[in-house]
């Protein structure tokens, strides 16, 4: 659905989007490395029965999360230069890749701490279910919607558009964080019988 609502910005805004959604990648790489490092040994305390180690654990997480993100911002601007000197576009499509680019400095660090917390605290805590509840309804009732208004209806300038549809994540954050606090994601969701030869 992005891809449609980019693509009917022009054949400018969808060159700049391929551009930066490689520099994106980039950026964004060693948080989603950190979510999914961090589920799988926040997993192995909740499997010990280590309540008050686990939520020990989620919160060293969330701070390193929050210097991988500011890092990713930095990998972003200070790959943006780079990637303006040597992309080969249009006058509109290096002004759309040049404000893109600053718009996905401070993306980052809401796709790194969602993507920690949902895929990577909550899965761990056996809460897979807020997540799939939370994104459903933040991309299907807020994101999508937004970005079709504002490109079809409302017709606002590529640039708005691309800054409302990159505010899915911060959207999120109030709900995600106060799930977080609230401890209800932590379940140990191992088996007591597991290893019980008895029969």
């Amino acid at each position: 659905m992005y891809s449609v609502i980019i693509g009917h910005l022009g054949t400018d805004a969808v060159a700049a989007n391929s551009f930066v959604i490689i520099v994106r990648n980039f950026g964004t790489i060693l948080c989603f490395g950190m979510a999914a490092a961090g589920g799988i040994l926040l997993g192995k305390i909740i499997g010990e029965n280590k309540p008050e180690e686990a939520r020990d654990g989620a919160r060293k997480l969330m701070k390193l999360t929050v210097i991988t993100g500011a890092i990713g911002g930095v990998l972003i601007l200070a790959a943006s230069p780079i990637v303006l000197n040597y992309a080969q576009l249009t006058e509109q499509a290096m002004y759309y890749l040049k404000y893109m680019l600053l718009i996905n400095t401070y993306y980052v660090m809401g796709a790194a701490v969602n993507t920690t917390l949902i895929a990577g605290v909550f899965r761990a805590g056996g809460d897979s279910r807020f997540g799939f509840i939370c994104d459903t309804i933040d991309m299907w009732v807020y994101a999508v919607p937004l970005g079709f208004i504002a490109a079809f209806v409302l017709k606002l300038p590529v640039m708005w558009v691309y800054f409302l549809i990159c505010t899915d994540e911060f959207v999120k954050w109030p709900w995600v964080i106060r799930h977080y606090r609230s401890g209800k994601w932590l379940h140990n969701i191992t088996r007591d019988d597991l290893f019980d030869r008895s029969v």
